[in-house]
């Protein structure tokens, strides 16, 4: 059995479902779901067109986006000085509730 399927041939999905919604809405040029916003931090429109920028023009993978879920550290690293919003830190939930 391939190491990539699982029970009747599926293959897992590689990110998580909350980050791949978030992945195409900002495609789609979509606002995600409430609870999405949370994970990810978006506070505002300037945090929205950050990750906007983000995926569609500097290739941040569905992959680089979920590792930073719920990571305010690591949704800011993803905005590279190039991006028109470079400077909008994220902060998330997750963040406080670390300390």
């Amino acid at each position: 059995m391939d190491d990539e399927k699982h029970g009747a041939g599926q293959v897992p999905p590689r990110v998580r479902p909350v980050t791949q919604g978030v992945y195409e809405c900002l495609l789609l040029d979509l606002w995600p779901t409430p609870s999405a916003v949370i994970y990810f931090g978006i506070e505002s429109q300037r945090h929205y067109g950050a990750l906007q920028h983000a995926v569609c023009e500097d290739e941040v993978t569905p992959e680089q986006l979920d590792q930073a879920l719920g990571n305010g550290t690591a949704l800011t690293a993803l905005i590279r000085p190039e991006n028109p919003y470079h400077g909008v830190g994220f902060k998330t939930v997750w963040d406080a509730l670390r300390g």
